[in-house]
């Protein structure tokens, strides 16, 4: 029976993977192309940046609702079909030098759409595939940490396509890549197909409402407050991107090498993470990492404003902050979603990824944008105050939320 639910579970790893390294390809080569063939203006890079991640504010929570009521696997092949579709059409626009920037646009919303729900499908599925909650929580550690691993090394690998062949075949490997996880996905749908007809048969999923997510979170204390404690995380993130090259480049004045250098130490540190995740989500449990976490979360956020406060020591003080944070973050996020695939009904788990999704990343765009705004007109100093104070305000939020243990929150949205 392990040997089967291993070999089910290996065509989700293969479709996880291939659409990971997928979209992480397409992403930079269209990103020059729009630059190098199109002509974009910075304000028209903006905007196809915006629209490619409205949708995870916009439309987190419907696609949730259509993950369980069109079945996670079908929506999976489907979400995959169509991404081949736009990819295949960007190709050729690219192939046949008719690249407009009303297309371009079009295709990246599109894509955008098809990322979030995608993205919720792969871990919708698990469930249908396994009963084991271990395994449950192993198999989305490990797609959590693929889809880490890929956007570390992917972006390198899309640079030196670009250079060698051309953003036009390089868009065609994307397209290839894409298009083996929908095969791979076809295989997935065929074995998780009976378990997704014994759930219709239930009765269950057309009862629940379009925001039954959100009720998800909330009855569950120790699932709220981990996505809490991640949504800190990312605006915490969000916050020092916009902020970080002016403090290292102009305020600190290190330089333009160590400024790459400190990018190259959270990508390792992040892919280190990434490989020892899943085995940390097997072995410890998930309130301790958490517990773990907030701390972390809070005492290391404040090292970009230790930093500042002391320039002498700003190199080693911003190297440690890259790869602490960096590590915090990948576990605690890798952690977070394997808890919620193991312990929430598969019946509502889209929905309930959905209402995570849009709190976790919804106010990503906001608190970048917020940061700036205030370095800007404040000074630097203030949102490396806000920045630890926001994350000390989430730890404490956390301890207080898990403080009863959600032992029972297995059949919390029944």
């Amino acid at each position: 029976m392990a040997k089967h639910a291993r070999v089910r579970i290996g065509s989700l790893y293969v479709s996880n993977g291939a659409d990971a390294g997928g979209n992480q390809i397409f992403d930079v080569a269209i990103s020059i192309l729009v630059v190098t063939v199109a002509g974009f203006s910075a304000t028209e890079v903006g905007l196809m940046n915006a629209l490619g991640s409205a949708s995870f504010l916009l439309l987190a929570v419907p696609a949730g609702a259509l993950v369980d009521r069109v079945g996670a696997a079908r929506t999976l092949v489907l979400s995959l079909a169509t991404k081949v579709l736009l990819i295949a059409a960007a190709v050729r626009l690219a192939a046949t030098e008719r690249l407009s920037t009303p297309a371009i646009l079009a295709i990246v919303t599109a894509l955008g759409v098809c990322h979030l729900v995608t993205e919720n499908a792969q871990v919708s599925t698990v469930p249908r595939l396994t009963s084991d909650p271990t395994r449950i929580a192993s198999t989305v550690a490990k797609m959590a940490a693929a889809d880490n691993i890929a956007g570390v090394l992917a972006p390198a690998i899309a640079a030196f396509l670009i250079v060698q062949v051309g953003g036009t075949w390089t868009l065609g490997v994307s397209l290839l890549l894409i298009t083996l996880a929908a095969l791979a996905a076809l295989r997935v749908r065929r074995n998780a197909r009976q378990q997704e007809a014994d759930l219709a048969g239930s009765g269950n999923t057309p009862t629940a409402g379009l925001f039954e997510g959100f009720r998800v979170l909330v009855r569950n204390r120790l699932l709220l407050g981990t996505t809490v404690l991640i949504a800190a995380g990312n605006i915490g993130l969000a916050i020092g991107d916009s902020v970080e090259a002016i403090l290292v480049l102009r305020v600190l004045d290190l330089g333009v090498l160590f400024y790459g250098a400190l990018g190259t130490i959270a990508a390792c540190a992040g892919l280190l993470a990434s490989v020892v995740a899943p085995r940390i989500v097997q072995t410890i449990p998930v309130k301790r990492i958490f517990v773990i976490g907030a701390i972390a979360q809070a005492l290391v956020a404040a090292l970009p404003l230790v930093a500042l406060l002391n320039p002498q020591s700003a190199h080693v003080i911003l190297a440690v902050f890259q790869a602490t944070w960096a590590i915090v973050l990948t576990v605690t996020n890798i952690a977070g979603s394997a808890y919620a695939a193991q312990t929430v009904p598969p019946d509502v788990l889209g929905r309930a990824i959905g209402a995570r999704r849009m709190l976790t990343m919804g106010s990503v765009p906001i608190a970048a944008l917020g940061g700036g705004i205030l370095a800007d007109q404040a000074g630097i100093l203030i949102p490396l105050i806000v920045w630890p104070s926001l994350t000390l305000v989430a730890a404490v939020a956390f301890l207080a939320l898990s403080a009863r243990t959600a032992e029972t929150a297995t059949a919390q949205a029944s």
